[in-house]
C-alpha cells in the first residue's frame, strides 16, 4: 500500500493527526529556509543498527498534538534533509506539556511535544520538506476559514438560545 492510501484510510476510520513542526528557534538563524519561513529542524529522524527508525527532538506549538493517534513530525533525516514523518502519539517515548497559552488559545493541545527515541509508524515519510509545503498555503486558508465559520455558527446559535430565554421587562 502507498502511504497516500494508508493514511487516508486511518482518517477515514477516525485517526485524528496533530502536528509538530515548530521549534523553539528563531527563523533567522543561518540555516533558517527563506523559502518557507520556518526556522531550523533540529528533531532527528534515524536509523538504529536493527533499520528501524526513529525520532528524537523538541517541538512548541505543537497543534493538536495532546490528543491525537498520530503525529506528523517535521525532522532532519541522517542524509540531512527535511521531510516528515508519522509516528505514534501515545508513545511512551512521546511526552505532551501542555504548556502554550498563545493568543488565548489554552486547551488546544498545542504546547511543546519531545521526542525519545520514538519509532516512526511506517509507512512513514510523507514526503520531502518542499514538496510536501507546495499547495499548502490553499489549503491552510481552507482549515482556518472552516475553523472561523464553526465559531460564528457557535456564537449565533448561543446568542439566539441566550436571547430567546429572556423575557421582555415592562
Amino acid at each position: 500500500q502507498d502511504v497516500r492510501t494508508t493514511w487516508l484510510t486511518a482518517i477515514g476510520r477516525g485517526a485524528v493527526f496533530g502536528n509538530a513542526q515548530s521549534e523553539p528557534a528563531p527563523a533567522t538563524t543561518p540555516d533558517a529556509d527563506p523559502a518557507v519561513g520556518w526556522g531550523p529542524t533540529s528533531t532527528r529522524v534515524r536509523t538504529k543498527p536493527d533499520g528501524t527508525r526513529v525520532v528524537s527532538g523538541t517541538k512548541f506549538y505543537s497543534t493538536g498534538a495532546r490528543f491525537a493517534d498520530f503525529i506528523r513530525a517535521a525532522v532532519v533525516d541522517d542524509d540531512g534533509h527535511r521531510g516528515f514523518v508519522v509516528v505514534p502519539a501515545r508513545h511512551p517515548g512521546v511526552t505532551h506539556v501542555d504548556d502554550w497559552d498563545g493568543v488565548g488559545q489554552r486547551l488546544t493541545g498545542s504546547g511543546t511535544t519531545l521526542f525519545a527515541d520514538v519509532p516512526v509508524q511506517e509507512p512513514g515519510d510523507i514526503g520531502r520538506y518542499a514538496e510536501s509545503l507546495r499547495g499548502l498555503d490553499s489549503f491552510v486558508q481552507i482549515v482556518h476559514l472552516a475553523n472561523l465559520a464553526g465559531i460564528a455558527r457557535s456564537i449565533v446559535e448561543d446568542t439566539v438560545r441566550i436571547v430567546r430565554g429572556r423575557t421582555r421587562t415592562g
